[in-house]
């Protein structure tokens, strides 16, 4: 019976170490990385101008921006993740230093989630929302353009380590903030204005409401146009 001679490869035994040395290396390098990059979330916190308008709440609780007494009230239900509203969003700040500044015109902001249904980010964003109105009328406005001014980060901007984030960076007391929202403590305030929404027919956003009529143009001059007209009465 032959035998085979088993050759010794005296390599074999220093290549399968080094391939577990380069990935143990590989991961702290990573972990590393992370940890100085990204300390709490890799949500970018946009910058939002200071507000320099008058903030408030009305006396069912809802976040207004422009003087309380203005003669035109607009009511806009919305979602924070919603490509539309930030559009619209966008066109109130065109609009702000001729009506919302000059206390012509009050903006009501209602939270209407609508994308991801009612467990998703969107609900979470609302809740969120509530919880800083919760703390300073003006925190909330400024929240409010920082949540539209991330959708370019995508999802990761409205889970809830990123909403958390985004609080904390505006200078928000945390230990208010986070109980409020870990708890879902305004969960109710955000179903009580879907609940008036879907009551006024709102299936999508944004819709927009002028003295409690629906207004269905979207542009910056209508909306003008809609103002004058109605001043001039």
């Amino acid at each position: 019976m032959v035998k085979i001679k088993r050759k010794v490869d005296t390599t074999t035994n220093t290549d399968s170490n080094v391939i577990p040395i380069t990935i143990v290396i590989g991961v702290v390098v990573l972990f590393v990385l992370l940890v100085v990059y990204f300390p709490k979330s890799s949500v970018i916190v946009p910058t939002s101008d200071e507000i320099d308008y008058p903030t408030g709440i009305t006396e069912e609780g809802e976040p207004f921006k422009g003087e309380a007494d203005a003669s035109i009230v607009l009511v806009e239900f919305s979602d924070f993740r919603c490509s539309h509203c930030s559009t619209f969003t966008n066109v109130i700040d065109e609009i702000s230093d001729d009506y919302i500044k000059t206390g012509k015109v009050k903006v009501i902001y209602r939270n209407f989630p609508v994308i991801g249904g009612r467990r998703g980010p969107s609900m979470d964003a609302a809740n969120a929302a509530e919880c800083v109105l919760a703390q300073s009328p003006e925190l909330f406005w400024r929240y409010h353009d920082i949540l539209f001014g991330s959708q370019s980060q995508g999802e990761q901007a409205y889970t809830r380590s990123g909403l958390s984030n985004i609080a904390e960076g505006i200078g928000l007391n945390m230990d208010e903030f986070e109980p409020c929202f870990n708890n879902n403590q305004q969960i109710d305030k955000v179903l009580a204005d879907i609940r008036d929404g879907e009551a006024l027919d709102v299936t999508g956003t944004p819709s927009v409401f002028i003295g409690n009529i629906r207004f269905n143009k979207r542009t910056a001059d209508e909306l003008r146009d809609k103002f004058d007209e109605l001043l001039a009465e």
